[in-house]
């Protein structure tokens, strides 16, 4: 047995509590290298195969279709196929067996320790993972599960009887015992198989399931919302036009980059905009990983610049762009989806001129970029956060500090973005002012060197006060 590879999830590269099998692409039984592509996974953002972590024979556990959550075994990998498939069929959790109980950690409640086995044979029509009952057994909660239960103060003995308690499962049992909601309109079955809204029935309905993307989303924003105090500030910005539809080496996109660069480098000096809130207690992120909305057809997508205050703004816009291609060609890999601590919703091509943005689960912060009002050169900038760890006066200071930035970028366009310019002006290597800029408002540049080994770069006194302060 000691040969035998269990197969979970990557879990570095998904941020959901749970992932569908969307397709096997080798049978039980059959022989695989390792490295060779294994089974197709699709979470709420992007599906990606997954490839066997060693060579041997194959007997899954999970079936096709399957809702298997992230630290759950996917199939086994073995020698050969009889211990491979006994590998599998011993699972503690399989529901043809009996499951052991197990002893809690340090750092686990007694009250959540359980076994961590997997689904059970079953045929091919049914369920991979089943979360029956049995009578005295302590459940296992996930992590995000165990935190919500915690929020919300809800008693875990109500899960007795479970081997593995998910998130979804603590917000639909407290939803189903919070006595202060109003009771749920009953919608019955018409005779002709559409829902009639219990008026006469001139209105009916058909049900459309939900594509599992948009449940598991909903999942998540009803997660976040649980256990923040939403607030949002609004503060205009003037402009003329030109930072929208400024372009830098004939690549459109100057202005999202620009956002995203300041919006990082003032976050280091919000700490309480890039954080979250869980069980009285303020997380500040090391890193500022700004996730950027991208929607262009193939469905919302954020896409995660990392470390983007420490990134220019021409490093930002060619990272932007191959993530906008590899939307596009849909080959966007999980890791450029996930660890996200502040987000920007951009709709400043479109024609919403306010927009209230959704809060991501584990973050505090999230900025809604609006477009111009009909004949207006005044657009908005939204910032909607969590009051626990941030307030009014930080919001409302970080948004002032944002646009008077924007409003120097735009500003300098005229100088810097020419269709054929005569001489290379000496600029800024992170922000791109240009030396005549900097002049106008009493700053210079001077030459930095980043690291032994590295060319010396000219960078401006506006982004060395940034960088220490």
């Amino acid at each position: 047995m000691s040969d035998i590879v269990p197969v979970r999830p990557p879990v570095e590269s998904v941020n959901d509590s749970s992932v569908a099998v969307v397709e096997w692409l080798v049978n039980d039984g059959d022989f695989i290298e390792a490295g060779a592509p294994l089974v197709v996974l699709e979470t709420t953002k992007t599906s990606f195969d997954v490839p066997a972590p060693a060579s041997g024979v194959v007997w899954r556990v999970a079936a096709q279709g399957d809702d298997v959550p992230v630290d759950a075994v996917l199939c086994h990998i073995g020698p050969d196929a009889e211990s491979t498939q006994a590998a599998a069929l011993s699972r503690p959790d399989r529901v043809c067996s009996e499951p052991p109980a197990r002893t809690s950690t340090a750092s686990e409640p007694a009250s959540m320790a359980a076994d961590d086995g997997r689904a059970c044979e079953r045929g091919r029509d049914e369920p991979a993972l089943r979360i029956g009952a049995t009578p005295g057994r302590a459940p296992r909660f996930s992590e995000r599960a165990a935190d919500v239960a915690q929020r919300l103060s809800v008693d875990v003995r109500a899960f007795e009887g479970r081997l593995l308690v998910r998130e979804r499962d603590v917000l639909l049992h407290a939803a189903a015992h919070d006595d202060r909601r109003p009771a749920a309109q009953v919608i019955e079955p018409s005779p002709g198989g559409a829902l009639s809204n219990g008026a006469g029935g001139h209105a009916g309905v058909t049900p459309v399931p939900l594509p599992r993307a948009k449940r598991v989303e909903g999942d998540q924003i009803r997660a976040a919302y649980s256990h923040t105090i939403p607030s949002s500030v609004t503060v205009p910005v003037p402009t003329d036009g030109r930072l929208f539809s400024a372009e830098e080496d004939g690549a459109p996109g100057v202005f999202a980059a620009t956002l995203i660069f300041e919006s990082a480098r003032l976050l280091s000096r919000y700490p309480g905009l890039n954080a979250y809130y869980s069980a009285g207690t303020c997380y500040q992120y090391g890193a500022v990983n700004i996730g950027y909305a991208v929607d262009l057809g193939l469905g919302l997508k954020v896409v995660v610049i990392k470390e983007a205050d420490r990134k220019s703004v021409r490093q930002i816009l060619d990272e932007k762009q191959q993530l906008i291609m590899d939307y596009l060609d849909e080959s966007l890999a999980p890791g450029a989806l996930s660890e996200a601590t502040f987000t920007i919703t951009d709709l400043s091509a479109t024609g919403a001129v306010h927009v209230q943005p959704v809060l991501s689960e584990r973050q505090s912060a999230v900025l809604g970029v609006c477009a111009p009002a009909p004949g207006s050169q005044i657009f908005n900038l939204v910032l909607r956060f969590d009051h626990q760890v941030a307030d009014g006066r930080s919001a409302t200071a970080f948004l002032e500090e944002l646009r008077d930035r924007l409003a120097g970028h735009e500003q300098s366009l005229p100088k810097r973005i020419t269709a054929d310019p005569p001489k290379a002006e000496p600029e800024c290597a992170l922000c791109l002012r240009s030396i005549d800029e900097l002049e106008e408002t009493r700053h210079f540049l001077v030459r930095a060197v980043a690291a032994a080994g590295r060319a010396e770069q000219l960078v401006c006194t506006v982004c060395l006060q940034d960088w220490y302060a």
